[in-house]
């Protein structure tokens, strides 16, 4: 299904990359499920551990952008030329706008972490995907925003992707 479809009142989780492509602007259908989420036509809810991936993410993104760094092994370069982290600060407002957002955001417990461990087994899953779906199965949720294919593997989950990204 796409993010379009999700009906009005929903209570969704959003991964890191609906907030990477609403905040890179890759993403219509991003921007608008997290305008929805503002408005409070529907319910969005976030983990800890996302809002670390999307700072993370952005952060090598901007470097990149601004030419500090060339995009093969970002991490590694960023980690080799720390000087240049001191020059970002673009990435860090982005967080602080998704409370604005009206997103909601879950602490991980060390519980969701235990619990996840039976996740990455019996699904497949990396470490952050297994802590999404400890955090709302816990938490009784269902639909997931999303464009991580591998959560298709959990049974019971409603994923909803963005249409217009590659």
């Amino acid at each position: 299904m796409t993010l379009a479809e999700m009906p009005d009142a929903a209570t969704v989780f959003i991964d890191a990359n609906v907030f990477v492509y609403h905040f890179t602007g890759v993403s219509p259908e991003c921007k608008g499920l997290l305008e929805r989420a503002e408005r409070t036509s529907i319910r969005g809810v976030t983990g800890a551990h996302i809002l670390l991936e999307v700072l993370h993410r952005l952060m090598m993104i901007e470097a990149v952008t601004k030419g500090l760094i060339s995009p093969s092994q970002p991490a590694k370069k960023l980690k080799q030329n720390w000087q240049v982290i001191q020059q970002l600060k673009d990435y860090n407002r982005c967080v602080s706008e998704i409370a604005a957002l009206n997103v909601a955001v879950l602490p991980i417990t060390e519980e969701v972490i235990r619990e996840s461990e039976e996740l990455r087994q019996a699904h497949g899953l990396m470490t952050n995907d297994s802590i999404t779906v400890s955090l709302m199965t816990r938490h009784g949720l269902t639909n997931l925003a999303t464009l991580d294919s591998d959560l298709r593997r959990v049974p019971g989950l409603a994923l909803y992707q963005p249409s217009d990204v590659p």
